[in-house]
């Protein structure tokens, strides 16, 4: 049989991770999700129906920290009618806290509300990994041994501040370079 194109979206982008929607921000200021995929259930724990036609519970799990900053780049995409794009948290009442990134792309209707389509994916992991990796950087970084790092053809792609204490040479001049260049004179013997 063959399918209607609702039922075809239906099963594209209930096969997509996180969730595919369509936003109505009315002239009223009252705001609802017209359609939205059932990946809604793993990104905000309701289901596609308890907004279709009032979305303020989906605001309700917004981190209060991030409330206002939501609400602004809503309303900065609204008025200049501009791609959406916003890392922001959600806050469970069981504390569980995740970090989402939307992108939606708005258009102006005739009756004057602001239609956004886009999608909503949950960034948890990815924005937890960065925090390693800041960390880690940061460590790397204040670490009191000079630390190099050269990519596969053993040209140097970062040097800490260690080193460049230890050796007498900025990153500048050796960033690009093969290590080799520690044998320039400039590198007491018992750094080199």
């Amino acid at each position: 049989a063959r399918l209607s194109a609702l039922e075809l979206l239906q099963k594209v982008t209930n096969r997509i991770p996180g969730m595919v929607y369509q936003f109505r921000l009315r002239p009223d200021g009252s705001s609802h999700l017209p359609y939205v995929s059932e990946g809604i259930r793993d990104v905000y724990h309701v289901q596609p129906e308890d907004v279709q036609h009032d979305d303020r519970i989906l605001f309700k799990f917004t981190h209060p920290d991030d409330y206002q900053e939501l609400l602004a780049s809503l309303e900065e995409s609204a008025n200049n009618l501009t791609p959406w794009r916003h890392e922001y948290r959600t806050k469970f009442k069981d504390g569980l806290v995740r970090w989402l990134y939307g992108s939606a792309v708005p258009e102006r209707e005739e009756d004057g509300a602001i239609l956004w389509h886009g999608f909503i994916e949950d960034i948890t992991d990815r924005k937890a990994n960065e925090e390693q990796l800041r960390k880690l950087s940061q460590a790397v970084e204040q670490s009191p041994e000079g630390v190099v790092i050269t990519d596969t053809h053993a040209n140097i792609e970062y040097v800490n501040s260690a080193f460049e204490q230890s050796t007498g040479l900025k990153r500048e001049e050796v960033i690009g370079k093969n290590p080799i260049i520690l044998e320039c004179g400039k590198t007491p013997d018992y750094s080199y």
